[in-house]
């Protein structure tokens, strides 16, 4: 899905699955804490540990960072390519409630618990801003990246912004630009699964971090209110968005696909134990 809600329906063709940079050279970053949901992989860590993480990794080599919710995870179960391709990120947070409600049910629980994308690159956007890190912005509709450059630096007037492009011009044109801009940060806002797709395609053209991040773009920008403190508290955050984004109404049905997926594997484990159990 694009960051204004329309949805993408690529192929997942043999062109995905043997991309530029083969995405079964993976990373070996921190495999011992990821915890695998559905065949979906993610690292289980507080905000501030995965920040910690992702900043660890820039000192090594490049970084890419996904942050898949309950929606994208049933997304990813349901297409192989586009499943191999989320799992060959070097760090994979759980955007959503949904997927630590999954993570329980499946008898895998998330003690990290959620680590949303729009906090995720609040955090990053400091840590940059402390180092002197240059940030690229790719995503929005026009204007929007521009917007949310501006409000990212008005948060944190450290902030380098090495750039800003709209999501809805050439895509291809947009990794030159950001290659000229000697970019060491890149927040990819265009909606799963193109920005996962083009982060897999251009994650050696320059940068040190990709970062897929959807809809925060509209946030950063003040385009779009996130949800009341006491809805996040409350675990309601996804109610929130609904009601702001009537569009999502149609792949909300995701969700409980994915939440049956991880309870029939939570028990499918379970019953396998006990018979473990009675050998």
């Amino acid at each position: 899905f694009r960051s204004d809600g329309k949805q993408i329906e690529p192929d997942w063709g043999s062109e995905f699955l043997e991309a530029p940079h083969n995405i079964n050279e993976r990373r070996n970053v921190m495999k011992s804490l990821r915890t695998n949901i559905c065949g979906i992989e993610f690292n289980d860590d507080t905000l501030n540990g995965i920040t910690d993480k992702i900043f660890t990794e820039i000192d090594k080599g490049v970084c890419t960072v996904f942050t898949p919710n309950s929606e994208i995870a049933e997304n990813a179960r349901e297409n192989p390519g586009f499943l191999a391709i989320l799992n060959s990120s070097d760090i994979s947070t759980a955007d959503g409630d949904g997927v630590i409600l999954a993570s329980k049910l499946a008898g895998k629980p998330i003690a990290g618990g959620k680590v949303a994308g729009v906090d995720l690159g609040l955090k990053i956007a400091e840590e940059c801003a402390a180092r002197g890190y240059r940030l690229f912005i790719l995503g929005g509709r026009n204007g929007v990246a521009e917007k949310a450059a501006e409000g990212l630096q008005c948060r944190y007037p450290k902030l380098i912004t090495a750039g800003f492009r709209d999501g809805f011009s050439s895509l291809s044109e947009a990794a030159d630009e950001i290659k000229n801009s000697r970019a060491d940060a890149v927040f990819v806002c265009l909606g799963s699964p193109l920005q996962e797709l083009w982060i897999n395609e251009h994650r050696y053209d320059g940068a040190k971090l990709y970062v897929g991040l959807g809809g925060s773009v509209n946030i950063y920008a003040e385009i779009s209110r996130r949800a009341p403190k006491m809805m996040i508290r409350m675990h309601l955050e996804w109610l929130w968005r609904l009601i702001s984004e009537p569009s999502r109404m149609p792949r909300i049905r995701r969700i409980p696909r994915f939440l049956f997926a991880a309870l029939t594997e939570g028990l499918r484990n379970e019953a396998l134990s006990y018979l473990g159990r009675l050998r």
